[in-house]
């Protein structure tokens, strides 16, 4: 997320960088980054809140071993959920 959110900023930087000096095109820099910050990864991280408030509890995390064992693609289904699988930099 480090690496993609830099990314992020980075492009927004990049295409202000005639006027990223001015504190107008400073604050619009900023507020597009947090809007594209928020639509990449706040749903990461509502389903890792979510997932954790699952299996901190035992009686709750106890069947998802064998769950997830039996059917491993259910990792790939959750990474895909979450936007975890979801290429946020471009390449070129």
């Amino acid at each position: 997320m480090a690496m993609q959110s830099a990314w992020l900023l980075c492009r927004r930087l990049i295409a202000a960088q005639d006027n990223v000096l001015t504190g107008p095109a400073l604050t619009l820099v900023g507020e597009g980054y947090a809007a594209d910050w928020g639509r990449w990864f706040a749903p990461r991280i509502r389903v890792a809140a979510a997932f954790a408030h699952v299996v901190i509890r035992p009686a709750c995390a106890a069947p998802l071993g064998p769950l997830v064992k039996r059917f491993p693609g259910l990792l790939t289904f959750g990474a895909r959920f979450s936007g975890k699988a979801t290429r946020v930099a471009g390449l070129g």
